[in-house]
This record gives structure tokens, sequence and C-alpha cells, in this order.
């Protein structure tokens, strides 16, 4: 055998040199707690953005509202409960914390409402009944205006819930009436708005105001008649004795009703805030006066005692004023008897706008046939 390579033959390889490597992983160890924190970020993020609304509603009493318990109602779903009740800093009202959905959150506007229901069962409306069985719950409904978490609530459902289309008017009288704020307004004994308030102004002078929806406002024109409505009304005809049943809850609670009579049907739509005279019954309606008077005294010879207040003056069978005075004079010198009758005639009976009517002579008939000359 030959001798081995000679060591200074043999090829020459470069040293290898080993260095300490930091990696920026902090290890398996660490793993776990990095993913419960990054699951409990994601969840308290999700809980921000579901979380809900709280406002505070100021309300006269509790009326037996409990915490967890009472819903509050908004188009007939619940959107919250009732989260806290606590007396407020002057001790003479109850606060109410209320836990809202977050999607009503843009509805909470400075003229939002909140409304107790139930709190005082009316006869008159079946919803409060209901409630007062089935406890008390709140009612919402969004106004307008700035952001705000701060209210003051309602005993009562409003009248009128915000946001409702239609038209305000005013009736006057010389007596209330049957109608109370709350009762209802009927067309040919349909419900189509509501009393708003009724005013006392002044001795044997008060003010209803309703609110007609839409779109029987439409129906409401210059010459519309208003009236109340009787719980039963009575009326005489050659058939007999009618009777009429109010509409809706009239019995129970009142109302007013109107109409637009055929010769008025064509005048334009009241505009809002109209006023018009509120009439007892629908017949003192149809007999009273519409739109100004134009006044004529005459001078009756013949006993005209039957003769009344208020009795129609007919024109050809038509109605187109009334009888407004009478009185008895007696001449000293001869000793005549003589009765001053005043009639009022109304042009717009006549479309003769606001002049006089000339033909108002010997054709004129007032109460039981008699003849004005």
């Amino acid at each position: 055998m030959s001798d081995p390579t000679p060591a200074a033959d043999l090829p020459r390889h470069p040293r290898t040199l080993a260095r300490e490597a930091h990696s920026r992983w902090p290890g398996l160890i660490w793993a776990l707690p990095l993913a419960a924190l990054l699951v409990l970020g994601y969840l308290g993020l999700q809980a921000l953005a579901h979380a809900g609304v709280d406002v505070v509603v100021t309300f006269d009493s509790a009326a037996a509202a409990k915490p967890g318990d009472t819903q509050v109602i908004f188009r007939g779903l619940s959107v919250g409960r009732v989260k806290k009740v606590a007396l407020s800093p002057d001790r003479k009202h109850v606060d109410m914390t209320l836990s809202l959905d977050p999607s009503t959150k843009p509805l909470l506007r400075a003229n939002t409402q909140f409304w107790l229901v139930g709190a005082k069962p009316n006869l008159s409306d079946l919803s409060s009944l209901k409630a007062a069985l089935a406890g008390v719950s709140i009612g919402m409904a969004p106004g307008d205006g700035k952001p705000a978490r701060h209210f003051e609530g309602l005993d009562s459902p409003p009248v009128v819930l915000p946001g409702t289309v239609g038209t305000a008017y005013e009736l006057v009288s010389s007596q209330v009436g049957s109608a109370r704020a709350g009762a209802s307004v009927y067309y040919h004994g349909l419900q189509v708005g509501k009393v708003t308030d009724v005013d006392l102004l002044g001795r044997n002078n008060f003010k209803t105001k309703i609110f007609v929806e839409e779109p029987y406002n439409r129906f409401v024109r210059k010459g519309t008649l208003f009236f109340n409505v009787s719980a039963v009304r009575v009326s005489l005809s050659g058939t007999g004795i009618n009777t009429q049943i109010a509409p809706g809850n009239a019995a129970l609670d009142g109302g007013v009703e109107f109409d637009t009579p055929s010769d008025v049907i064509d005048q334009s739509v009241a505009a809002p805030g109209s006023t018009f005279p509120l009439f007892s019954d629908k017949s003192q309606a149809v007999a009273g006066p519409r739109g100004p008077q134009v006044f004529y005294r005459i001078m009756f010879t013949d006993p005209v005692g039957d003769l009344q207040v208020g009795a129609p003056v007919t024109l050809h069978g038509f109605q187109i004023g009334s009888v407004t005075a009478r009185s008895l004079t007696i001449d000293p010198d001869t000793g005549v008897l003589t009765t001053p009758v005043t009639i009022g005639i109304e042009p717009e009976r006549l479309n003769a706008g606001g002049g006089l009517v000339p033909i108002l002579t010997s054709s004129i008939v007032a109460g039981t046939d008699r003849t004005l000359t």
C-alpha cells in the first residue's frame, strides 16, 4: 500500500461560525393570552357598537312602572325597558332612566315625546283599559330639534301624535257643549280627527281646537258646518220618531262632527287655523247663520207672539236667514200695537256676495208661514 496523501495536499474548507439568532415571536407560551386579548377586544368593540342608549324621562309619578319589567313601545314594537326609577332632585317628580335600543339614537330629539300608557284608564279608550290590566308601559313618538337625553314625560298619550299630517281649526261657541279634549272629530260618522283643547275665553265665550287628519281635511270648506255630537238624537218626521246613536265613542266622551252642505261644496278648502262657529246640534247648524248677515227691521201689526228668535226666514222654500230679535210696542196716542221684528239675511245663501238683495220684500217668509212686509 502506498502512503496516504500528505495533509498539505488535502483541500481546505472555510470555518463555520455559529451565531445566536433572536426571533420576534415571543413563543408558543404567549400565543394563547394574545388570542384571548384579541377576542376580548373584538367583543368589546361589538358591545360598544350595540350598546343601548340611556335617557332620563321625568314624570309626575311612577304609576307602578318597574325597572327591568316596564317596556318602552314605539310603533307597536318594544324598543327598550325602564332601567331605574328614582325621585327627582326637587322631590316633586320621578326620574325614570330608560335603556333604549341603539336604533332609536336618531329619534332622540328635543321634541321627542314619552308618555305613560295605562296610568289613567279611560272608558272611551279601550287601549288604556287593556294597558291598565296588563301593566303600565311607556309610549314614544319621535320629534324634531337638537339631540337630547333628558325629556319631560306625559301622564297620558298626546291627543295628536307628533308627525301626524293634517290641519288644525278653531271653533267658537257660547257654551262648551259635549266635546272634551281627546274626543273624536267625525265626518258622516267616520272618525277623522281629534279635539285637542277647549278654552274658556270669557263669559259665554268658548274656543274648541280640533285637528282633522289628511286626507279628510280637504272636505273642510269655508262654509262647512260644525256641531256637537249627542249620545242619542231624537227627531220627528212625517214617518214618526227617528232615533240616532252617536258614532264611535262620542256617547261616552262627546265629540264634534262636521258636514259641508251641497251649496258650498265648491268653495275653496279652508285655510289652516280657520275659525268656525260650533253649533249645539246639526239642526241648529243647518238653520244657523252662514257668513255675514244683512239686517232688516219689519213692523207687524197682527199678532206674532209665536214667532221665536232663531226662527228661519225662507225665500221660495229656501232658508236665507233667521229672526234675530222681536218686541212689542204700543203707540201712546192711538193705542195701536205693533211688533217690530229684526231678521238677518245671509247673502252667501243667495250667492249675492255682500250686496243687498232688492227682492227681499213681500216674498220673505219666517216662522209659521208669516209674510214679512
